[in-house]
C-alpha cells in the first residue's frame, strides 16, 4: 500500500495548494468546510505505531547503547538480527542509524491487514483510544508541536464549535534548532513534557455529530472571517 503510493507522480501544483493552505500557527490546513489536519488517531489506524509512552528527549542514551530496545519503545518492533540478503530488502542501520526506507518497508508489512493477521498485530491499530483526543505538545528532542485535536473534532465525528485560541508560543517554538547541541531539553521542555505525561487530563470532549454542518453554522461563520477561502493567481 505505501509502497504503491510511493510510486506516485508528484502533483506540484497540488502540493503548493496544500503548502497555501497550510496555517503552521494552528497546526491544520484550510478548506473551504473547515480545518482539517493529521491526528494521533491517523497515526494509530495507518501505521500502526504506538502514540503513547515517554517524550522522546532522554540526552543519557548513547549509539553504542544500541537501538535495539529504543526501537521497541517507541516504535513497537524489535530490529532483525540478522542482514537481509541482497535484494531482499533494506537493512535495518545505516551508518549506525536506523534506516528510514527498512522503517518504510515494515511499516508497509504492518498495514496489510487480513484475514490471517495476527491479533496482537490488529490490536496495535485501534489501541491508545484514549489519547486520540488529546490537546497536548508532541515532543522530540528539540521540536515541540501542538497537537491540536479540538480544532478538527469532524473528523472524529464530533460536532465542531468554536475551538479557544491556540496556545501561546508556537513562534519561538518554531525557532529553536540544534546549532545549541549540548542544551538540556529535559529542563528546557520541562512545561510540555509534563503537560504530555498528564495528557489524559487533556482529553478534548465533544457531542456526537447529527447532522452535516451547514454554511450559515455558527462555526463557520466564524471560520469565514479568518480563513483564506481561495486559493488563486491575482488577476
Amino acid at each position: 500500500m505505501l509502497r504503491h503510493f510511493m510510486r506516485l507522480d508528484i502533483d506540484n501544483d497540488l502540493l503548493t495548494a496544500m503548502a497555501e493552505r497550510w496555517r503552521p500557527e494552528l497546526h491544520t490546513f484550510h478548506f473551504p468546510e473547515g480545518e482539517m489536519t493529521i491526528t494521533l488517531k491517523d497515526v494509530a489506524i495507518l501505521t500502526g505505531l504506538p502514540i503513547t509512552g515517554d517524550a522522546i528527549i532522554d540526552n543519557s542514551r548513547k549509539p553504542e547503547d544500541g537501538w535495539g530496545p529504543l526501537i521497541q519503545q517507541c516504535l513497537g518492533f524489535n530490529l532483525p538480527t540478522t542482514t537481509p540478503v541482497e535484494g531482499a530488502g533494506h537493512p535495518p542501520l545505516n551508518a549506525g542509524q536506523v534506516s528510514i526506507p527498512w522503517l518504510v518497508d515494515h511499516i508497509q508489512l504492518e498495514v496489510n491487514i487480513g484475514p490471517d493477521t495476527p491479533e496482537d498485530q490488529v490490536e496495535r491499530h485501534p489501541e491508545d483510544q484514549e489519547t486520540w483526543l488529546c490537546k497536548v505538545p508532541l515532543i522530540c528532542w528539540h521540536m515541540v508541536e501542538w497537537h491540536l485535536p479540538d480544532r478538527s473534532l469532524r473528523q472524529y465525528r464530533l460536532e465542531q464549535p468554536i475551538p479557544a485560541s491556540p496556545p501561546q508560543g508556537f513562534r519561538e517554538l518554531h525557532a529553536i534548532d540544534l546549532r545549541y547541541t549540548k542544551k538540556d531539553w529535559v529542563r528546557k521542555h520541562e512545561f510540555y513534557i509534563n503537560i504530555w505525561e498528564n495528557r489524559n487530563q487533556w482529553v478534548v470532549q465533544g457531542a456526537p455529530e447529527t447532522r452535516p454542518m451547514g454554511y450559515h453554522d455558527g462555526y463557520m461563520r466564524w471560520y469565514q472571517k479568518f480563513t483564506l477561502r481561495w486559493v488563486s493567481k491575482q488577476v
